[in-house]
């Protein structure tokens, strides 16, 4: 048995098994809402489990995690749906305070004048650039180099206050999301129409 074999093995039981990919919707959507419904999902245990100072670090590494993936496929999404193309290579690194969150904010004004990015996301993604802004921070003790990625003060975190932080940023792009598919759908259908259209009116070559 391969080692890709060994590790995507089905069990006998059904109900036990995930679909791992495209299928059933969009991996992208699947992907976003997995890490957000993960840290959410950590938390609730982490409090009944009383492992709150061992969860925090993949709660809070899965909360960031979202964000990052969030900003970048929301972003290509808002570019597709003005008819831009986006080179997913020039969309790297990982820090979440960068240019296509400023840009999405621009681009959300420009195409819903009645609409502004909330600030309390932006404060909440720039708050957690401020502690990792290399996606590091919540995975590893120490840096590349040895050094150590936190002193030894005592940093409290609420778990309650973070879920709602994790609620709101949550909120905000899945409905993001979710408009920006009807509008991409409404817009493909219309020029779908469009396109019928100009051939029936000019298919038998009646110009």
């Amino acid at each position: 048995m391969s080692n890709e074999k060994n590790f995507y093995q089905a069990d006998n039981d059904a109900r036990t098994n995930a679909y791992f990919g495209n299928v059933f919707g969009p991996e992208t959507w699947k992907i976003m809402d997995g890490y957000a419904l993960g840290a959410k999902f950590l938390i609730e245990k982490a409090i009944e489990e009383h492992e709150r100072d061992t969860l925090i670090y993949p709660v809070c590494f899965l909360f960031r995690h979202y964000i990052e993936i969030a900003i970048k496929e929301t972003y290509i999404k808002l570019k597709e749906f003005k008819g831009e193309v986006v080179d997913r290579q020039k969309i790297g690194g990982h820090n979440l305070d960068r240019k296509e969150l400023h840009e999405m904010a621009s681009d959300i004004k420009e195409l819903w004048e009645w609409e502004e990015f909330p600030q309390d996301v932006v404060e909440i993604i720039k708050s957690v650039d401020e502690i990792d802004s290399n996606g590091q921070f919540f995975k590893y003790t120490h840096d590349r180099q040895g050094n150590p990625l936190r002193d030894e003060s005592h940093n409290l975190i609420g778990y309650q206050a973070l879920y709602e932080k994790i609620e709101t940023v949550y909120k905000f792009f899945n409905g993001l999301n979710a408009a920006l598919d009807h509008y991409i759908e409404v817009k493909a259908e219309m020029e779908a129409e469009a396109r019928q259209a100009m051939y029936e009116h000019y298919g038998n070559g009646d110009y």
